[in-house]
């Protein structure tokens, strides 16, 4: 894909260990700094929010590899994270209709569409074609 995918989780986020095992040994070797890691053939970049705790990953130019998609669906699964990429309407993927709520303020305005709820990693992954569907 020639675009960037997005995380967001809510504050307080989540801890690195809990990203780390979402991607578990798909991760290509150890990262090489707290927020930039290397998975296969794509890079996630992780930031950090007030706690200390990851708060937004960035996924640059994802690839088809079910490793990666299989740990955004995890991370995704703990309702109180929302995935998203450049699209317009901008819509928020979710597995819980409530993590929208969760965002800040800005990131709630900037949804322009309901909420799309998927139930497993393929749905996640189909979840990309929704603007073609709009």
């Amino acid at each position: 894909m020639s675009f960037d995918v997005y995380l967001a989780i809510a504050e307080p986020g989540i801890r690195y260990a809990e990203v780390r095992s979402a991607f578990g040994l798909s991760l290509a070797k150890a990262p090489s700094s707290r927020d930039a890691w290397r998975l296969k053939d794509c890079e996630l970049f992780l930031t950090k929010g007030g706690g200390g705790r990851v708060t937004h990953i960035s996924v640059h130019r994802p690839t088809a590899n079910r490793s990666l998609w299989k740990g955004l669906f995890e991370l995704l699964k703990s309702g109180n994270a929302v995935f998203f990429y450049p699209s317009d309407p901008l819509i928020p993927i979710v597995t819980d209709p409530r993590a929208v709520k969760l965002m800040p303020a800005d990131m709630q305005e900037s949804f322009g569409g309901r909420p799309h709820v998927v139930h497993s990693v393929k749905e996640l992954i189909d979840s990309l074609d929704l603007n073609e569907a709009v």
